[in-house]
């Protein structure tokens, strides 16, 4: 029974792990393309002696846009992290490695928890 809860559990994190790295990266991959076009458009417009209006809203979009990619990414991180920590301890109270009562305290206090850290 162990041996089959552990290894559902193991293909459950690692598809959570999955998905949430996948995102985790593409959020990566499209800041440092913000970033590098922002780079760009502002050494152009050091060049120029007035910046036009549409570059300045341009290079004020692009940070903004950056600012909500650091969002989705702390948010992803904070969904896996609430995520690994509700079905640690489950995994410990099936599988017998600790005090069982230990476990179980900790599973009724954290697993009820999950939608609440999700709502934060």
């Amino acid at each position: 029974r162990c041996i089959i809860v552990v290894i559902t559990a193991i293909v459950g994190i690692l598809v959570v792990t999955l998905s949430l790295g996948l995102v985790i990266r593409r959020v990566f991959i499209t800041d440092k393309q913000l970033e590098e076009v922002y780079q760009v458009q502002a050494s152009q417009s050091r060049g120029e002696d007035a910046i036009s209006a549409s570059r300045t809203e341009n290079l004020r979009a692009i940070k903004e846009n950056q600012k909500s990619i650091h969002v989705i990414m702390r948010q992803a991180l904070g969904y896996f992290a609430v995520y690994a920590l509700t079905i640690f301890f489950p995994m410990l109270e099936i599988c017998e490695v600790v005090n069982a009562v230990a476990a179980t305290r900790m599973r009724l206090i954290f697993f009820p928890l999950q939608g609440f850290f999700n709502f934060l």
